[in-house]
């Protein structure tokens, strides 16, 4: 399911039962900001049918990254989250790493062309050394 150019709120209020049964869905290139992210409250901590979530090319920001984490730390129905092109710096990429130690159903993360510092990636690299699943990530 693909939705373009919505708008934060209106995307989040108006596709809430949208949520109820998709498995995927293309939020990419719609405007959303930390204020969008927001939305999600209450929408995705509880919803196990959701597999897929694309929120790449919004303007998501650190802080979008971190509201994000907060949301999916108890989902366990998304497995692939894609956060490409979101404007995501080393801030963000931390509360990702710590929403990865708490959150055994999320496996693959797309973090392409943003703001992470390379010290970063390697802070990732030496969290999940040791971990018996496997995640994959992007950068």
């Amino acid at each position: 399911m693909t939705f373009y150019r919505f708008g934060s709120v209106f995307l989040m209020h108006h596709c809430f039962f949208l949520f109820q049964v998709a498995e995927e869905v293309n939020f990419a290139a719609n405007g959303i900001t930390v204020e969008g992210i927001k939305a999600f409250d209450g929408i995705l901590q509880s919803n196990i049918s959701l597999k897929v979530l694309n929120l790449s090319r919004n303007n998501i920001g650190d802080e979008g990254a971190k509201v994000l984490c907060d949301i999916l730390v108890d989902n366990s129905g998304i497995q692939k989250l894609q956060l490409n092109s979101t404007n995501i710096g080393d801030e963000g990429a931390k509360a990702i790493a710590e929403l990865l130690k708490k959150n055994s159903t999320l496996r693959t993360i797309e973090l392409n062309n943003n703001l992470i510092d390379y010290s970063v990636i390697f802070f990732f690299f030496i969290l999940f050394y040791k971990k018996t699943n496997k995640i994959f990530l992007t950068f």
